[in-house]
């Protein structure tokens, strides 16, 4: 014989008085805040206005969830009475310094073109000129020359192929040592050719000179060897950079047109020379700087 299922009346919903309160708030805001911690457990709750004359809005739960429910608030209002502090912004990248004394340069030739046009005694008294430097020891030619162009094309292409080349030379000997190398080196090559020439007559302008000089000494850094390798003077060393560097120079240093392939030539020797006398001291292998 079956029996009877029992049935257990279940009251989906306490009645108002049946319900505990866990907590009294100012405002709806704060009452939802403290409503979501105990909704986050699975435990209802109910938030009414409060009845007495205390205003507020009240946060009620069950009769059997009254004592974790209380614990969890206490523990919610003592983590948010000391709210942890907002981590520290973080510091902006630093600029990058390299590309200024460039831009510098480039500047410094658009300035030269510019004052050609306004004063055509400067182009006169500016180009490496062989006669007048030997003959009249007008010493500033083989440096002034560099910022006198023939036209706006030759410009644009010692400016750009410039910014590049002084980069990687600032990079890789340090400002004031890139500068300093870079200067005696397009002024020994620009001397060294109007040199040759001399007693003949020879003009020549353009900063095409101090951009080979430049791939001279990153060659001639790149020729030296690093400490600490037994055998550090051994061929390859010494070869690689050497044919790349020269690679590059026939590539773009003999060009079709008025060229000065004899001063890219110097240049490219001059700063190859130059290049171990300012270099920085060479680092171990693996050092890791």
């Amino acid at each position: 014989m079956a029996l009877p299922l029992a049935t257990v009346p279940i009251d989906p919903d306490p009645t108002p008085d049946d319900r505990v309160e866990v907590g009294r708030y100012r405002s709806v805001h704060e009452g939802l805040a403290s409503s979501v911690v105990l909704l986050a457990m699975g435990e209802p709750c109910w938030l009414e206005p409060s009845e007495d004359d205390q205003p507020g809005e009240r946060l009620l739960v069950e009769p059997g969830g009254a004592v974790i429910a209380r614990a969890e608030l206490g523990r919610f209002t003592r983590e948010n009475a000391h709210p942890r502090p907002h981590p520290a912004p973080l510091p902006l990248p630093p600029l990058n310094r390299d590309w200024f004394t460039p831009l510098g340069w480039a500047l410094l030739l658009l300035a030269g073109f510019q004052a050609q046009g306004h004063w055509p005694l400067w182009l006169e008294f500016g180009a490496n000129d062989s006669l007048a430097l030997f003959n009249q020891a007008q010493l500033w030619r083989p440096l002034t020359a560099t910022f006198l162009h023939a036209d706006l094309g030759h410009l644009t292409s010692n400016t750009i192929a410039g910014l590049f080349i002084a980069r990687a030379i600032v990079i890789t000997f340090g400002t004031a040592r890139a500068w300093t190398a870079l200067l005696i080196a397009t002024v020994l090559a620009n001397t060294a050719v109007a040199w040759v020439h001399y007693p003949e007559p020879y003009r020549s302008i353009g900063a095409s000179t101090a951009i080979f000089a430049g791939l001279g000494l990153l060659t001639g850094q790149a020729m030296r060897p690093s400490t600490g390798r037994a055998h550090s003077w051994r061929w390859r060393t010494l070869l690689i950079p050497l044919f790349a560097g020269a690679t590059m120079l026939s590539l773009y240093g003999a060009g079709v047109g008025p060229v000065d392939v004899l001063a890219h030539l110097a240049g490219f020797i001059a700063g190859t020379i130059v290049a171990p006398c300012f270099s920085r001291r060479a680092l171990p292998l693996g050092s890791g700087k």
